[in-house]
């Protein structure tokens, strides 16, 4: 996933902040994924983000500054996929039935708001899925294969 980072035309989403499970696992993740950026952004290690459930998830995510319009979660399943698949209504019918099957280890998840859409304003059904790349859909040098 780094080299997908790495060699994504236009590079990796680059957040505005990063909420990160304190757990080794999402903080070691990280730590590949910020490699990519020549100068990361803010990230806040919270305890709170292993194993919460997807609503207080979702509360954390309505609780973002309306002054951060990229934020990424680097956190655990069911979690986070549950959280994507039922933010997201719209997007890719494709990427969402991969999505509600199955989220895998490393996985990358982008999700859009629609527009004049605040954090605080977040609804189940609310969001788009924009792209979902899992570790399967990338070949040994990070590029993306085609019938991925």
């Amino acid at each position: 996933m780094a080299n997908y980072w790495a060699r994504r035309k236009g590079g990796p989403p680059l957040p505005e902040l990063i909420l990160c499970s304190t757990a080794l696992r999402a903080r070691d993740t990280l730590l590949r994924v910020m490699q990519a950026w020549p100068a990361p952004p803010k990230v806040d290690y919270e305890e709170g983000l292993y194993l919460c459930g997807e609503e207080l998830l979702l509360d954390r995510v309505k609780a973002l500054p309306s002054t951060v319009d990229r934020a990424l979660i680097v956190g655990h399943n069911p979690d986070i996929q549950l959280l994507t698949r039922d933010l997201c209504r719209d997007g890719d019918g494709r990427l969402l039935d991969a999505l509600a099957m199955k989220l895998p280890t490393c996985s990358f998840v982008e999700i859009s708001l629609p527009e004049r859409v605040d954090w605080c304003d977040l609804r189940w059904g609310s969001c788009i899925l924009a792209d979902f790349v899992r570790p399967r859909d990338l070949g040994p040098d990070g590029e993306r294969l085609a019938n991925a």
